[in-house]
């Protein structure tokens, strides 16, 4: 169930923390340098398996619903396809280096410098295709309030909520994004970081 005292915010404009802007460039800055020979290698391997091109760009609703371009290491077969699906549609789609990527998140190492460039935060609700945006917009109430903040690689719901699917999932998904948006603060960032750590070692969540 959606929590009700969510309702709230959706005519209150929420600022950004100026420490949350320095921790997201911290962290963009740090993962970037540490992961860019990780990087090199899955490049080297994509193009070896399957060609170019080895980024896969699609647009998602940031903040105030605005569209942005998010960025990954492409990790399904480069085939045209111009429709919109859920990821447990496309799984037969999916690389071998993909299936080695996917379960430990490496396909999103260049989601570093989307959180660099500012159109994304490490912590936040994760962004969804505009397609999906309107769809659940239209059916579950206060959708577009996930739309308050900046979208993140990781996020409340991520760490604590399976892959979203169905309307029931996404509803349930939502109430998880509503709270942290509510309860956000630099410890329970550090809480959501911590876990997703954790979450990355024991290859949990990912799709």
């Amino acid at each position: 169930m959606i929590i009700q005292s969510e309702i709230k915010l959706e005519l209150v404009y929420i600022q950004e923390s100026p420490i949350k802007k320095i921790e997201d460039v911290i962290i963009a800055t740090i993962a970037l340098a540490i992961l860019s020979p990780v990087f090199l290698v899955f490049y080297i391997l994509i193009v070896i398996e399957d060609g170019l091109p080895v980024f896969f760009s699609q647009n998602r609703g940031g903040l105030n619903n605005e569209q942005f371009k998010i960025h990954k290491l492409r990790s399904m077969r480069n085939v045209s396809n111009n429709s919109t699906k859920y990821v447990r549609d496309e799984k037969h789609r999916i690389t071998k280096i993909g299936r080695i990527m996917r379960p430990i998140r490496l396909d999103e190492i260049p989601q570093f410098y989307d959180i660099l460039i500012g159109k994304m935060s490490f912590v936040g609700p994760r962004p969804e295709q505009p397609k999906f945006v309107d769809e659940l917009s239209q059916n579950i109430p206060y959708y577009n309030l996930r739309h308050k903040v900046k979208p993140g690689l990781t996020g409340w719901a991520r760490i604590n909520y399976k892959y979203a699917s169905t309307m029931e999932e996404q509803t349930k998904k939502l109430s998880y994004d509503l709270y942290y948006i509510k309860n956000r603060s630099i410890y329970l960032d550090l809480q959501i970081i911590l876990k997703t750590i954790e979450a990355v070692v024991f290859r949990r969540g990912a799709e």
